[in-house]
């Protein structure tokens, strides 16, 4: 049980950070080997902008999901410093149930357009699309639980300083 505890705990907080350092890497990877290519060898690597597009939706949609669990989205908290502390809970609950809604959007519709895909592939690289789109209901899930994780433990939408997101952080 344990281990089925540490591994969940792995896939759902360690793997997404995990996986946009290394797919940012790859972005890099990618584009140095391609201006090495062209440029040096006078050869093409056909098909690499489209493994770089691929990748870097991952990485937006996935720094997306970190960025919930992290509360580190950007927000303005002029108003909410003036309110009183259960006004402000109400608007972060709200903040939280609109996040909610749009990660549910983004699983249906994300599940849509990439079961979609899978039947066409990039004209270049010969890659099913399908892999570039799946990123979005997988963020999706991600974004879910990691905002009703958020609502239910108390977490603001919204840090107030940096401070705060250094000491979200640290309760990790």
């Amino acid at each position: 049980m344990v281990a089925l505890k540490r591994a969940a705990h792995f896939a759902l907080v360690r793997l997404p950070e995990v996986a946009v350092g290394i797919f940012t890497l790859a972005i890099a990877f990618v584009v140095i080997i391609q201006v090495f290519l062209r440029y040096v060898l006078q050869q093409d690597w056909r098909g690499s902008d489209e493994y770089v597009r691929i990748l870097l939706l991952w990485v937006i949609f996935l720094g997306a999901a970190v960025a919930t669990k992290r509360v580190a989205h950007l927000g303005v908290n002029i108003l909410a410093r003036r309110l009183p502390p259960r006004v402000v809970r109400c608007l972060d609950i709200a903040t939280y149930l609109i996040i909610c809604g749009v990660a549910v959007v983004m699983i249906y519709q994300g599940a849509i357009i990439a079961d979609r895909g899978f039947t066409n592939t990039f004209t270049m690289s010969g890659v099913p699309v399908g892999y570039q789109y799946i990123a979005l209901p997988i963020s999706g899930i991600l974004i879910l639980l990691y905002a009703l994780n958020n609502l239910f433990t108390g977490k603001p939408p919204v840090p107030e300083n940096g401070a705060e997101t250094e000491k979200l952080e640290d309760d990790k």
